[in-house]
This record gives structure tokens, C-alpha cells and sequence, in this order.
């Protein structure tokens, strides 16, 4: 079996963005590694004045795996990347944002690889990941570049190199203030690296005909990758800081080169070291300082309980700023019930209106927080019972909002911060089944919650394959009591690749008489076939923003209303509108705007 490297490098795009210095050349560095290790490469970049195209990228990448010859298969890219939410992130070519789809939807794309039947697919991303700011950049929107295949066992290994940790989804960080915190060092870094430098990153093994080789494979260079970067960011300024984000499935057998000649080896053509980076300004860094390890891991264990799985590389930058968000989103608790039951209590935020399908609901205030009461019968005594799906739709005094499922029965508990949705909780109304089990396990629960929003608000809503089931089964393990922790489940189960898993929790979910969330319905019915149509559970969208790029062939599916609402999406974990989106929303669900 054959290896393939697609390589893109776009110094230039849209007049938003700083033009790159040494973007393409990037590209061109690695294909020239690439030649040299044996990889069949195809090199796209903007130098010459050429433009690199979605159709480009998509078309060199389908014919690899449509050619089904290969076993290895590498996509680099180098140039302006932005992050919508955690784990929603586009890689921005040469024609956006005048054009919206001239852009990769990175985490679509390592989702639609697990089905290419390639058995080591490996993204490295040499990008800055900001926040977008301003219209153009929300309108974004971003296609995959792998094919649509059928999944066949085994199915690939996927790693993922980032040149830089995500930005603060709560933060808009503009492009050329994400700029001044990165650096094009990753892949100078790499490539020595892949060199065999330093020597103990090389690894003996034998091949399937029983010759011995020395390789570099993706787990020894994650580590060496986690200290190089920083350091080579120190040496070009101590004020200087980027700490990559790296994930790795693979393992021996698999790996990503060859060395020939150990101890003699040198570095590739191209391969820069940090006094070369050395001309570019010395600006001051917007990442802040890691607390130490020891604090890291007392912090954790302090707030999220002894048995909690946290990303090792996950930084944690400003202790006393992430505590306090964290008390106070524990300390927002919706009310206990409704004489319905059902409802939601939003904290920190102007709620102008809430509107309910097929219901009334009213909004009062209490406690210093808004109330929504929502006026739908609640009957649990005999079973089964068919409970009606429907969706909140909450405006807020700015005329931004969301669009969230009612779950009779529950409280749902909706936390502002700024212009923000900084996390949604659903609790068991009193006086139900669920509310006795929830009372018991409160704390523990509420560390379940702690986790996600920590995780969410570092930038990271994401778990390393190897622990991606046991935190998926930490998180559903009291989605009954509150079925938000069932959707991250799902998710974190389709980010590792296991359809198994994602497939458990919509059955598990789908047994109780409350509906199903419109994700965990989503990502299940794109691996089964048999699945109930998406279009039948509420919200009818997804609640988190990840969910969009993720949608593959159901954005088709999609109401024209929601396909055009999307335009109007603004960055963060949980899906937020634009007033135009909220206005598009609210004349399709209920007829007009309300006065």
C-alpha cells in the first residue's frame, strides 16, 4: 500500500486577514519531506498569484481515497484558520469570506476521514485558530473535503496536529489580534522532528516482511511537539507563547517516517529554526501563562472530583477567573418546578420574550432571574406516555437568542455571560420521578457540569480517543437527571470515532418518555440507517454550535428557515443568533415577530 500527502498553503485571503509570510512556503517544506519519505504529494498553494479553491482541495483529496491504494494519508494546511465554537473550526482559502463556502470544515472533514477506508488519515494544522468578528466571518461556511463513503471495519486512525490551542469561545479575538499569538512554528518543528531530531524520538520495529526499521511515529512526536513549540516561541521572544494541541489514535505499526542513517542525519530543506522566526514582531502574547502542573491537578481534583478524565495538555491559564465562573454557574440553579413542571430560569441575561410551539408560556421574575413557565401538561403516573415535542424559542434584550428543546418534567437552566450562553443545565421539576434520584446525586452531578463548561470555556470541548469512552460513560452516566451530559456523550463519542457508542446513547435516551434531543437523534441517524428522521426531534437544530458543520447530508434536509437562520450563527459552545437569524426563526415558527 501506497502514502498520499495533500498539501495547501494560502498566504492570502480575505482583506479581514493579515497576509501571511510563509504560509505557502510551509506547504512546499513539507511536500518536500513528503517527496523524500516516498508520498505521493499534490501541492496546493496561492504563490504565483494562483487561488486555491474548496473544488481543488475536495478534488485531490477524493481521487486518494476513491483510488483505494493507500494507507496513509496526510492533509496539511498552513494559512488563517477561525474557530466558531469548540471543536467547530474552518480552515479559510483563497476566495473567503467574499465567497462563504471558499473554506474547510476541519471538524466535519476528520469526522467524514473515519469513513475514507485509508487506515492512518493525519491533519496538521499550521494556523492560528481565532474567533470571528463581525458579519462576514459568522456567514462563513465551510464544506468537507473527503467524499461520502460507507463505513467499512477497521476503520481509520485519525491524528490531529494544531499548531495552537483553541481561543476562549466565550472571546472574540480578531484576526490580526490572534495573529500576534502565533506563529508559524509548528511546522518547522515538525519537520526536524520527522528528521529523527533529536534521536530519541526514533523507535525500532519491524515491517510486515520482518525488515528493521527506524521510524518517527505520532505519539513520541506529540510529546516532544507539546515542549518543542513553546520553547522555539521563547527563543524568538520571551514574550512569545504558543503551546500546541495534538491528538493521536495511531500506534506502532503505524507511523509517519522513515530514518535512514541515524546520527547523521540533517535538517530538511526548508525546515527553519527559531532564529529565522526571529524578524517577525515581538508582540506580547494574548495566551496567558499555565498554572504549574502540581496546581493543575490540585485544581482539578478540587472541583471536578478525584476520578474526572482532564486532557493532559489542556491548559488551565487563569485560575481564579475560571473559578469564578464556574461557582457561578453552579450557584445558577433553575427553580425547583412550575406548577407545570416544565420551564426554564435564565441567569445573568435581559430576556426580552419567550415564545413555546404549540404551547403558552409566561415569563415572571424571581430571585433576581427570569422565569419561563410553560404551560404543557405534565402526566408520568402511567406509561407510556407520548409527550408532545417542542421548542423555546428565547429572545434577548440585545435581539439575539437560541432555540432549545422543552423536555417536560425538567427545568431547563440557561446561564449568560456577556453575549453569551455560557452553559444550559436541565434538572428534574420536584415533585417527578427523576427529582428524587437528582436530589441524592446533586454534587456529583453538578462536577459533571463543572467539567464540561471548564473544558468548553478553555477552548477544548474535546477527549483523547484512548479516554474518550470512559469520560463519554462518566457523562452519561446521570443524563437521566439531566440529559444535556446524554448530548455531550454523544458527541464525545463521535469525536472518538465510535458509532457504537453514539448509537447506545440515542436508544438509552429514546426508552425514557421525554424526547430526544435533536443532536444526539442527528449524530446517531448518520450511523444507522434505520434511525428515526432527524427532522422529528426538537429543537429541529442543533443546541450546540459543533452540531452545524457536523449535520454532512441532513443540511440538506434542513426547513429553508433554518438553512438561512444558520448565516446568522455567533461563536460560542451553544447555538446563539444574530437578531436577523432570531428574526428569520421566529416568522417561520410562529408567524411573525412579536411586538
Amino acid at each position: 500500500m501506497r502514502k498520499a500527502m495533500v498539501a495547501i498553503g494560502v498566504d492570502r485571503t480575505a482583506s479581514d486577514f493579515p497576509l501571511l509570510r510563509a504560509a505557502a512556503q510551509g506547504a512546499v517544506q513539507i511536500t518536500h519531506w513528503g517527496k523524500a519519505q516516498g508520498f505521493d504529494v499534490t501541492l496546493l498553494t496561492d504563490q504565483d498569484g494562483k487561488a486555491v479553491t474548496l473544488n481543488d482541495v475536495f478534488s485531490a483529496v477524493s481521487a486518494l481515497v476513491r483510488a483505494r491504494v493507500y494507507s496513509q494519508l496526510v492533509v496539511y494546511f498552513s494559512g488563517h484558520g477561525i474557530l466558531l465554537a469548540a471543536e467547530t473550526e474552518a480552515w479559510l482559502l483563497s476566495g473567503a469570506l467574499d465567497n462563504p463556502n471558499e473554506a474547510i470544515n476541519v471538524s466535519g472533514s476528520i469526522v467524514a476521514a473515519r469513513t475514507s477506508g485509508i487506515e492512518h488519515v493525519v491533519f496538521v494544522s499550521d494556523a492560528c485558530r481565532s474567533m470571528p468578528v463581525g458579519f462576514r466571518m459568522g456567514m462563513v461556511s465551510p464544506g468537507l473535503i473527503f467524499p461520502s463513503c460507507t463505513p467499512q471495519p477497521p476503520l481509520p486512525e485519525v491524528d490531529v496536529f494544531y499548531a495552537t490551542l483553541p481561543g476562549d469561545p466565550a472571546l472574540e479575538v480578531a484576526p490580526d489580534e490572534a495573529e500576534k499569538s502565533f506563529r508559524g512554528l509548528l511546522t518547522s518543528c515538525m519537520l526536524k522532528a520527522l528528521a529523527g531530531m533529536p534521536a530519541s524520538l526514533v523507535e525500532q520495529m519491524n515491517d510486515a516482511t520482518g525488515n528493521k526499521l527506524s521510524v518517527v511515529a505520532s505519539r513520541p512526536l506529540k510529546a516532544h511537539l507539546i515542549k518543542a513549540v513553546p520553547d522555539a516561541a521563547s527563543a524568538v521572544s520571551i514574550k512569545l507563547r504558543q503551546h500546541p494541541d495534538v491528538r493521536v489514535e495511531s500506534a506502532l505499526p503505524k507511523y509517519l517516517a522513515e530514518i535512514v542513517n541515524i546520527g547523521v542525519v540533517k535538517s530538511p530543506p526548508g525546515a527553519a529554526g527559531p532564529a529565522a522566526e526571529r524578524t517577525l514582531a515581538d508582540e506580547d502574547s494574548t495566551l496567558s501563562k499555565s498554572m504549574s502542573y502540581a496546581m493543575q491537578k490540585s485544581w482539578k481534583t478540587a472541583v471536578l472530583g478525584p476520578n474526572v478524565y482532564w486532557p493532559s495538555e489542556l491548559r488551565v491559564p487563569k485560575i481564579d477567573e475560571v473559578q469564578n465562573s464556574i461557582d457561578h454557574i453552579v450557584n445558577s440553579a433553575g427553580r425547583l418546578s412550575f406548577q407545570t413542571r416544565t420551564g426554564f430560569t435564565v441567569h445573568s441575561g435581559d430576556l426580552k420574550y419567550a415564545r413555546v410551539t404549540g404551547a403558552d408560556c409566561n415569563v415572571f421574575t424571581e430571585s433576581g432571574a427570569q422565569q419561563v413557565r410553560v404551560h404543557a401538561d405534565y402526566e408520568r403516573n402511567s406509561r407510556p406516555v407520548q409527550f408532545q415535542k417542542r421548542a423555546a424559542l428565547l429572545r434577548f434584550g440585545d435581539g439575539t437568542g437560541t432555540v432549545l428543546a422543552v423536555l417536560p418534567g425538567y427545568i431547563g437552566s440557561v446561564v449568560l455571560e456577556g453575549r453569551r450562553i455560557a452553559t444550559v443545565n436541565y434538572t428534574p421539576s420536584r415533585d417527578t420521578d427523576n427529582y428524587i434520584d437528582y436530589k441524592h446525586f446533586a454534587p456529583e452531578l453538578e462536577r459533571r457540569r463543572a467539567f464540561v463548561a471548564v473544558a468548553a470555556r478553555n477552548g477544548s470541548f474535546r477527549f483523547d480517543v484512548e479516554a474518550a469512552r470512559g469520560t463519554a460513560a462518566y457523562l452519561r452516566a446521570f443524563k437521566k437527571m439531566d440529559p444535556t451530559l446524554g448530548l455531550y456523550a454523544a458527541y464525545a463519542y463521535a469525536q472518538a470515532g465510535d458509532s457504537a457508542g453514539v448509537i447506545s446513547v440515542y436508544q438509552y435516551m429514546h426508552y425514557e418518555p421525554e424526547p430526544v434531543i435533536f443532536d444526539v437523534a442527528m449524530l446517531a441517524a448518520q450511523r444507522d440507517p434505520n434511525m428515526p428522521q432527524v427532522l422529528d426531534f426538537p429543537p429541529w437544530m442543533p443546541m450546540l454550535t459543533q452540531g452545524w458543520l457536523l449535520m454532512g447530508a441532513f443540511a440538506e434536509a434542513m426547513p429553508e428557515h433554518v438553512r438561512r437562520a444558520r448565516a446568522h450563527l455567533m461563536p460560542g459552545l451553544w447555538t446563539t443568533f444574530a437578531p436577523e437569524g432570531m428574526d428569520i426563526l421566529e416568522t417561520a415558527m410562529f408567524g411573525g415577530l412579536k411586538s
